[in-house]
C-alpha cells in the first residue's frame, strides 16, 4: 500500500473517531441540561403549592384566632395535611421541617397570633431555601449534598436571628 492511502486511511478513522466521541460528549450533556431542566421545573411547581397551601393554613388560622367557626377549623385541619404532606420531618427532625409540623399541630390546637407569626417567618425561610437552590442550580448546575446543607444552614441562621430580631 502507499503512504497516501495509509495515511488517507488513518485520517478516515480518526474523523470517525473524532465523531462518534464529540456525539457521545454531546448526548451526554444535553441529557444533563434536561434533566437539570425537569428537576428545576418540578422545584419551581413545588414552591408554588408549597406557598399557595403555606398561605391558604395561615389565612385560616388567623381566621380561627379571631374565630372559632367549625368551617375554618375544617379548614385549617385541610390545609395542615397538605402542608405535612409537602415537608419531610423524618429527614429533617430538628430543622425547619420537624419545627413546621410541631407549630402546624400547635395552631391546630390553640391557634395563637405569636405561634403564627414564627411560623409564617419559618415558611418563608422554608421558601428561601427552594429558591435559592432552585437559581443556584440554575446556574452551577446540580448542587453537592455539602454545598445543599450549607446553603440550609446559612438560612436556618438567618430565620432564627430574624426570631431574635422581632422577638419571637
Amino acid at each position: 500500500m502507499s503512504d497516501t492511502l495509509i495515511v488517507g486511511v488513518l485520517s478516515f478513522i480518526g474523523g470517525i473517531i473524532t465523531v462518534l466521541i464529540t456525539s457521545y460528549f454531546g448526548l451526554w450533556q444535553y441529557c444533563k441540561q434536561r434533566f437539570s431542566s425537569v428537576v428545576t421545573e418540578g422545584r419551581k411547581e413545588y414552591l408554588k403549592t408549597f406557598r399557595d397551601v403555606s398561605a391558604n393554613f395561615c389565612y385560616i388560622t388567623d381566621l380561627r384566632v379571631n374565630s372559632d367557626n367549625l368551617e375554618n377549623i375544617r379548614l385549617q385541619k385541610e390545609y395542615a395535611y397538605q402542608l405535612k404532606l409537602l415537608l419531610n420531618p423524618i429527614e429533617y427532625p430538628d430543622w425547619w421541617d420537624g419545627e413546621i409540623v410541631e407549630m402546624i399541630d400547635s395552631l391546630i390546637n390553640i391557634p395563637e397570633k405569636e405561634t403564627l407569626k414564627k411560623l409564617v417567618a419559618l415558611l418563608q425561610a422554608s421558601c428561601d431555601i427552594e429558591w435559592k437552590g432552585i437559581t443556584k442550580e440554575g446556574i452551577k448546575g446540580k448542587l453537592t449534598s455539602k454545598r445543599k446543607r450549607k446553603l440550609k444552614k446559612e438560612i436556618y441562621q438567618e430565620y432564627k436571628l430574624y426570631c431574635k430580631k422581632i422577638k419571637l
